[in-house]
């Protein structure tokens, strides 16, 4: 624009006064013509820098490329740039055959790494259930399993994918090995920028049921530490008068017990549990711990709010009570919730799906002199599971940039590790340098919620 605003000025500087030397070096030029070109350069790079702050659309279009902007948005608008959730899971523990129960004391610390987490509540575990009301799992010959919640130590945002190992360096010698059992995920964290963006986004649109923005701004304000993002779907994929919702929940695929009874049906042993946001059956057991075999429908509604998982079980009598192990999104059901009390005041339905769900594993190549911290993998995992619904893509470039800001570089291309695990045709790809999302996809038009653990992200120093 300077060059375009000299010329301009000269032409009418020339045409005011032809008898003038406006020539470059000339005194007049010098002293007149250049300092006035400055100036209007200076006020067009103002109104410029002005404009992008306001062209406010751009900016939740692409917020990795509008931090400062982004920042300033929350400033003026009041919002708190930080997210706080306990971050929570299970530790499963394994165990060799107790002669005498086996307490667990609340506050007992497992590690992954530098990260502590706390056992939440005290629990003793038996063998049978004539002892106890925690009758440990059987898994094999002198092989038993203690699932017990556990917390972060402080409030570092952190996340842990299910069977990471965990160390407790004073498990009494019963226990032979540690790991997480349902995802950890949470912490207080400073938000990235999309979850900024979506957070300026919930301000400023209506929260009303109708239009995506506005749905994401709704159910973000009633359910902040659940909904990540939703993306409405076709109706016609739905029943006559319902709208399909695609829902990316905050917390990543745990896994959950499901109380049921077996009962008979048609010559088969047969157990039915509530399918919302369960994608998967791990396991049927009863009280004593002990595991079934089955087999159970895995249908395209496997997952939707409302849906039943119907599960045939060998090896059980009619009436027996089990515990059913289940992997998927827990808190799909809360969103459903919330739908149900909006169905009087809309001419629709609205029913919670659950998206293609991919897990994002990375290996960086990074200087030798850098040093990759708990902290910046926290923050890394953090920025890859706040992407919303719908992101088209996750390479080097942003990557760089991300790790640049936090003074290391990368060598050479990253290698990419995306794993489907619920929506589409289960498998794993593998890339270098970038991963396109909408790639991945073979046979649905569902969005893709991807999610990424601290124990996905390996480092490599060069040199």
């Amino acid at each position: 624009m300077a060059e375009s605003l000299s010329t301009i000025i000269f032409q009418e500087l020339r045409a005011a006064y032809p008898s003038v030397d406006w020539t470059v070096g000339s005194v007049v030029r010098e002293l007149i013509a250049e300092p006035v070109a400055t100036l209007g350069s200076l006020t067009d790079q103002y109104i410029q820098d002005a404009e992008q702050q306001l062209n406010l659309a751009a900016i939740l279009r692409n917020p990795a490329q509008y931090s400062a902007e982004l920042n300033l948005w929350m400033e003026r608008l009041g919002l708190d740039s930080t997210r706080n959730r306990a971050a929570s899971g299970t530790a499963r523990i394994m165990m060799t055959k107790l002669s005498t129960p086996v307490s667990i004391m609340e506050g007992t610390i497992l590690t992954w790494n530098n990260v502590q987490l706390t056992v939440s509540e005290t629990t003793t575990w038996f063998i049978s259930s004539a002892d106890g009301a925690n009758v440990l799992t059987y898994r094999g010959p002198n092989a038993y399993e203690a699932v017990i919640p556990v917390t972060a130590y402080d409030q570092s945002n952190i996340a842990l994918s299910e069977g990471s190992p965990l160390n407790w360096s004073d498990a009494p010698n019963t226990v032979y090995d540690v790991c997480v059992g349902s995802a950890i995920t949470g912490g207080r964290v400073e938000m990235t920028d999309a979850e900024k963006a979506a957070a300026i986004q919930d301000v400023l649109f209506p929260a009303a049921f109708s239009g995506e923005y506005s749905m994401n701004a709704a159910l973000r304000r009633r359910l902040p530490l659940v909904v990540n993002s939703v993306k409405p779907g076709r109706k016609q994929d739905s029943a006559v008068g319902q709208v399909p919702v695609y829902v990316k929940t905050v917390n990543a695929p745990e896994v959950w017990d499901i109380d049921a009874v077996c009962r008979s049906t048609n010559g088969q042993i047969v157990c039915e549990i509530d399918g919302t946001g369960v994608y998967e059956v791990v396991e049927v057991a009863n009280q004593y711990g002990i595991t079934y075999n089955f087999q159970y429908d895995q249908s395209q509604a496997t997952g939707d709010a409302n849906s039943t998982v119907r599960i045939t079980v060998d090896g059980v009598r009619d009436q027996t009570p089990v515990i059913v192990r289940v992997r998927g999104l827990k808190t799909l059901s809360a969103v459903q919730t919330v739908f149900a009390g909006e169905e009087p005041s809309t001419p629709y339905t609205f029913l919670s799906k659950l998206p293609v769900i991919v897990q994002i594993d990375l290996e960086l190549h990074v200087a030798a002199g850098d040093t990759v911290t708990d902290e910046v993998l926290n923050e890394l995992q953090t920025y890859i599971s706040s992407l919303p619904l719908g992101t088209d893509a996750l390479n080097d470039s942003t990557i760089t940039v991300f790790l640049r800001e936090r003074g290391i570089t990368l060598t050479t291309a990253t290698f990419y590790t995306a794993r489907i695990l619920y929506g589409d045709a289960p498998r794993i790809v593998t890339t270098t340098g970038g991963l396109s999302l909408d790639s991945l996809l073979t046979s649905t038009a569902r969005p893709i919620a991807v999610y990424c653990f601290n124990d996905g992200i390996a480092v490599n120093y060069a040199g």
